[in-house]
């Protein structure tokens, strides 16, 4: 591969291949299905909301299976969302 990299570089610069690793700035919260649903299930839990509440949420598989969503999320990023 590399062999065909390099003549397709050569006619262009262009073509050269790019990795995507690292490179998503998008977030779950995007999806507003979901932005909707956490919030009502965070007014219902009450005033004494954690981020443990909104990594549960996100990781039950309902919702997983409802907004087919490929992972969950972890207590941290649950953290940063209520910031």
């Amino acid at each position: 591969m590399l062999r065909v990299w390099v003549m397709d570089f050569s006619k262009s610069e262009k073509n050269l291949p790019t990795a995507k690793y690292g490179k998503s700035n998008t977030s779950m919260l995007e999806d507003e299905d979901l932005a909707q649903e956490l919030h009502l299930h965070l007014q219902g839990i009450g005033k004494s909301v954690a981020a443990k509440h909104v990594a549960q949420f996100v990781n039950s598989p309902e919702v997983h299976s409802r907004l087919r969503l490929k992972k969950g999320i972890t207590e941290r990023t649950g953290r940063r969302w209520m910031n």
